[in-house]
């Protein structure tokens, strides 16, 4: 069986390189990276060249007539283009990756799905039901059942939490908790966890402010320190 992992990048084609070398170090099952490319048009060329040359199948997020500055799609629309790119795809097992989230270790995500039919990290909703935060959740097209994922926020969650439509409250309870921790990169400040921590999550590693969304002062000394850290992975 393979395992579908659909990317959604944004313009970080040195953090594709790396993500496709761990995801080929560390996932154990038989798999296939595909890249929906989400970045800026400009940038898109250089990532796809990328992709090409690190061996990952490329498409691109549905282009709106926006200018060649412009971001083509929101997160949200990008992730449900990718969801039914994987549904149509037909694999036994598909998820989808932030771009910027590294297998640390070895890891069959096809035993990970099993348990529960899905996978991923449960974040809360404001009227307190769980859903699934995109940047890692993984689904079997048995328990999906025909059914979609989408993605969109609302005034209750941020992006994914339209997810706790599709996951119950018996679904939840198969799946077992998953370890989580911040992990301090560099001095403690003010700008949030996006500066001075990583995610680590199940065994693998999210930078959190990969697409550099957020501002955090020392930029680049930040790059620096993630930067060794994925190159000891």
């Amino acid at each position: 069986m393979t395992v579908g992992l659909y990317v959604i990048g944004f313009g970080r084609r040195d953090l594709l390189a790396e993500q496709k070398r761990l995801i080929r170090k560390y996932i154990e099952d038989d798999h296939r990276v595909v890249l929906v490319d989400n970045s800026r048009l400009n940038f898109r060329p250089a990532m796809r060249r990328t992709a090409e040359t690190v061996g990952i199948d490329y498409l691109e997020a549905p282009i709106d007539g926006l200018t060649i500055y412009d971001t083509v799609t929101s997160h949200p629309d990008a992730l449900d283009y990718a969801a039914r790119i994987a549904h149509a795809a037909g694999e036994e097992y598909w998820g989808l990756l932030d771009h910027d989230i590294f297998p640390a270790e070895r890891i069959s995500l096809a035993n990970r799905i099993k348990k529960a039919g899905f996978y991923g990290r449960a974040q809360t909703a404001a009227d307190g039901r769980p859903y699934l935060w995109p940047g890692l959740c993984f689904f079997s097209r048995e328990w999906l059942a025909g059914r979609i994922p989408t993605f969109s926020g609302d005034s209750v969650g941020d992006v994914g939490a339209a997810t706790r439509f599709l996951v119950s409250a018996d679904d939840w309870a198969r799946l077992p908790p998953l370890p989580f921790t911040y992990l301090p990169i560099r001095k403690e400040d003010e700008f949030g966890t996006q500066s001075w921590t990583v995610e680590i999550l199940d065994g693998w590693v999210h930078f959190t402010n990969g697409s550099r969304w957020k501002y955090v002062p020392g930029r680049q000394h930040r790059d620096q320190i993630l930067n060794r850290m994925l190159a000891n992975l």
